[in-house]
């Protein structure tokens, strides 16, 4: 065989194996096939009840109410008997968050958790020649938080100089419609029987009172690097330092074939950190006018908080991302421009009621099928994932989903 058809021979047998090897890899989704709906399974991880300080008692009463959720769902027309797909639905234990201001202490506060559905879709494989079927793999998950009052989960970041700072005041997500028959927060849907917020308000003195501990933190930070540049600068100018290093230089150049070329070359270097040095504590450096951005701001907000009038003080606060100056930084009373300042409602949850029973669900990431109209780990026209999803809540029994909660 001559060298060109060999060589055409073996790249043909190649892509034929690729494409062997491709078709092997390929699922075959089997969307007409019977699903089920698997047995329901509970996490409860030591470090999450310990946490929460909750008794065996009311872990499985906890537990049952999570337990009758899932039947509330599996009761949904559109998925009570899957075809195409597997339904997994389970439970876990939230650890007991750091209290928001005003909200009780750790064993005390509702048990909070959360219900996890996933439409797993079915299909076949090949493994070691034989078609193999499957529900398992990826998929885009239904989530539900319960009892979850969580800055985090419940609010959007407030301003980024308060990130540092250990706190549990947010943006108040908008009003965005409804999703599955309740309201709809950005990308939050809230439930509750209760007529309550579970969001508190933020008074417009504590928000300048933030931003000064933000402000003065910030000064606190610029004042340490300038501090810094002044000492490697006096370091560098020090008679005593400099005649030192010019010693060592000395010493190394003595036993290097080109001395001269080698002091010539330290000279630079010590040329070249005299100049960095004194650039750097100059006024006009950046270390320098940050320093006094900071200063002038510190004592802006305190400016602002001593001439705030008494009837603004417990007012409402709102947050303007916009605004160029520090002083225009919050008002009174949310508008189209300025976003509420608010932190968990402590007086939310009815302390009279065991710490078992679900006050508050939450259906979290809710926009993601509706806004991608993917599905996560499955074909386009698979009924799995956010097709499932869609489904469940837009089919749901609103009523036996307020009935269940208390």
């Amino acid at each position: 065989m001559r060298p060109h058809a060999a060589r055409l021979l073996l790249v043909v047998v190649v892509l034929v194996a690729v494409s062997a090897l491709t078709l092997a890899a390929q699922p075959w989704f089997m969307t007409d096939a019977p699903g089920t709906w698997k047995p329901w399974k509970m996490t409860l991880s030591s470090g999450a009840r310990a946490s929460t300080r909750a008794t065996p008692a009311e872990l499985k009463a906890f537990e049952a109410h999570l337990v009758a959720f899932r039947e509330l769902l599996r009761r949904t027309p559109a998925v009570a008997e899957p075809k195409g797909y597997s339904v997994e639905v389970w439970g876990h234990l939230r650890g007991d968050d750091r209290p928001a201001s005003g909200q009780a202490p750790a064993g005390r506060r509702p048990i909070g958790g959360g219900v996890d559905f996933g439409a797993f879709p079915i299909y076949e494989y090949m493994r070691n020649g034989t078609r193999v079927r499957t529900d398992t793999g990826e998929t885009a998950l239904l989530l539900f938080a319960v009892n979850t009052l969580d800055a985090r989960v419940i609010g959007q970041p407030g301003p980024p100089e308060w990130n540092p700072l250990d706190l549990d005041i947010v943006v108040q997500p908008p009003a965005t419609g409804e999703r599955a028959g309740f309201p709809l927060f950005d990308d939050i849907v809230v439930i509750t029987k209760r007529d309550a917020s579970i969001w508190a308000p933020v008074a417009l003195l504590e928000a300048w009172q933030v931003q000064l501990q933000a402000s003065t933190r910030a000064l606190a930070e610029a004042r340490q690097v300038a501090e810094k540049m002044q000492q490697s600068r006096a370091e560098h100018v020090d008679p005593v330092r400099k005649a030192k290093r010019e010693a060592e230089y000395r010493k190394n150049a003595a036993s290097m074939p080109n001395a001269e070329e080698y002091l010539k070359q330290m000279a630079e270097v010590e040329a070249i950190r005299d100049r960095v040095t004194r650039d750097e504590i100059a006024p006009t450096s950046g270390t320098m006018v940050r320093l006094r951005e900071a200063e002038r701001e510190v004592a802006a907000v305190e400016v602002v908080i001593a001439a705030l009038p008494g009837e603004e003080r417990t007012m409402p606060a709102c947050w303007l991302p916009d605004a160029t100056r520090v002083q225009g930084r919050f008002r009174a009373g949310p508008n189209a421009r300025c976003r509420a300042l608010v932190r968990p409602n402590a007086a939310f949850f009815d302390p009279a009621l065991p710490r078992s029973a679900p006050q508050l669900l939450l259906i979290t990431s809710a926009t993601r099928c509706y806004e991608d109209r993917r599905d996560t780990g499955s074909s386009t026209t698979s009924p799995s994932g956010c097709t499932a999803n869609r489904a469940l809540l837009e089919s749901w029994d609103r009523q036996a989903v307020l009935d269940w909660l208390q």
